[in-house]
């Protein structure tokens, strides 16, 4: 609930503010991509001019995300295990780290992408010759890979660490050392984190075969069917990515919950060597 209020408020905020503009420059910008493909060519619509005088307005979208995710996993946590403790400031400090290093991620994405298409596609192009359309997408695939399996493979420390601070009342450092220090779990949270980023990624690909299924009817369907289908789409897959983070929160809290029975029940030299 806190992720769909968090979202319908930034949606009607950028529709009262550019809504009808944005539309306008959509439009004009898919017509402009439209008549370039059809004479084999294509083009990135990139601006950095855009892009510069957009940061304040992301870094305070980031800023304001950060708070909202902690103060909403404050009352996520304590209703999966009521032992789990709702320490709303450790879990905004958390959920900042956390968003610092999703966006460093983007950032490098973005940067991979702009470079790639200047150094594969408009150099060639401006020399005169054949642009390299397939190695640019090759590379494009295995930086968004690469990037995303390095985000699966160090983010669950944040999601743990908030779990920890809840559950044990620590501190920002004291969360992320206790998180960084679960040498036992680490491979099953790792496992945790990568299966559900997969399940996301899955979720996106199903998303967009039900919204290119009603294309091929196109020319005997209404405009005002195709647009309550692609909503219908779109409210699917906002419920199941909701539902999968949930379940994301369950599991780290469930494995945390094993993980420290076994430690009190173990011997205590069982328990130093875990």
């Amino acid at each position: 609930a806190w992720r769909w209020v968090f979202w319908l408020v930034v949606w009607v905020a950028v529709w009262l503010k550019v809504g009808t503009a944005a539309a306008l420059v959509w439009q004009e910008q898919m017509s402009s991509m439209m008549a370039m493909a059809i004479h084999g060519s294509f083009v990135i619509g990139f601006s950095p001019t855009v892009f510069a005088h957009s940061l304040p307005a992301i870094g305070v979208f980031l800023v304001v995300w950060a708070m909202v995710s902690g103060v909403g996993r404050g009352w996520l946590w304590p209703r999966i295990d009521s032992r789990v403790k709702a320490r709303r400031g450790t879990l905004i400090a958390l959920a900042v780290m956390r968003v610092v290093e999703w966006a460093a991620l983007i950032g490098v994405w973005v940067f991979a992408l702009v470079k790639t298409w200047v150094v594969m596609v408009q150099g060639p192009s401006a020399r005169g010759e054949y642009p390299s359309y397939v190695p640019g997408f090759a590379i494009v695939l295995f930086v968004t890979l690469g990037l995303f399996m390095l985000w699966c493979v160090t983010s669950w420390v944040f999601r743990l660490a908030a779990v920890l601070a809840g559950a044990k009342g620590l501190g920002v450092v004291g969360s992320l050392r206790a998180a960084w220090g679960s040498g036992a779990v680490r491979g099953k949270l790792i496992e945790i984190n990568l299966v559900m980023g997969i399940v996301k990624v899955a979720l996106v690909v199903l998303a967009m075969v039900f919204l290119a299924c009603p294309l091929p009817f196109s020319a005997v369907e209404t405009q005002a069917f195709l647009t309550c289908w692609w909503c219908g789409v779109g409210l699917l897959w906002v419920v199941a990515s909701d539902y999968f983070h949930v379940v994301r929160a369950a599991a780290y809290v469930t494995l945390w919950r094993a993980y420290d029975f076994s430690l009190e029940t173990a011997a205590p030299g069982v328990e130093a060597a875990s």
